[in-house]
């Protein structure tokens, strides 16, 4: 929820029901250690100081750990999952209400793996196009590689067809 319940929180615990509220302010953050939460939603994050202010909240409020939403994106992101007390991120940028009116789920799920792979370091190394193995990558350091949907060129064991185009 966007902001902290008493009841709904308390209910939701009595239930054995996973609860995530909302909380800005060290009052939120007080409110929630007494009803016994160590994981709170920080939200809006964005509006409310971002990362820097969940790194101020977290300085008295150590035993709190927290799941910022609200302005979080592909640009920031990283900021905030290097901050050991983030244990998520929400965001919807992934989601577009855009994409989500016209059904666009192929897009969706490409916004979604593209998030995952920036989260877990990964980088884009070669394309192989029209490289006809690894060892034309001219000395570049091998990297992780993720998968780019409908890039037959990478699910291909074979080489391309000679072309005329250098090696990229």
């Amino acid at each position: 929820s966007p902001g902290l319940n008493p009841k709904v929180v308390s209910y939701c615990l009595e239930k054995g029901v996973p609860a995530l509220p909302g909380c800005a302010t060290p009052s939120d953050m007080e409110a929630a250690i007494e009803l016994g939460l160590s994981v709170v939603k920080f939200f809006p994050a964005e509006a409310n100081g971002g990362i820097k202010a969940i790194k101020a909240m977290a300085a008295p409020y150590g035993q709190l750990r927290f799941m910022p939403t609200g302005g979080i994106n592909e640009k920031n992101l990283l900021d905030y999952l290097s901050f050991p007390k983030i244990i998520a991120c929400g965001g919807s940028f992934m989601a577009p209400d855009a994409m989500l009116k016209a059904g666009d789920y192929e897009g969706i799920a490409a916004l979604t793996r593209k998030a995952v792979a920036l989260m877990l370091g990964f980088e884009l190394a070669h394309v192989g196009i029209n490289c006809a193995d690894e060892g034309k990558m001219k000395g570049k350091p091998r990297k992780r590689r993720i998968p780019l949907k409908g890039c037959s060129a990478l699910k291909k064991k074979t080489a391309p067809p000679p072309s005329s185009t250098p090696d990229l």
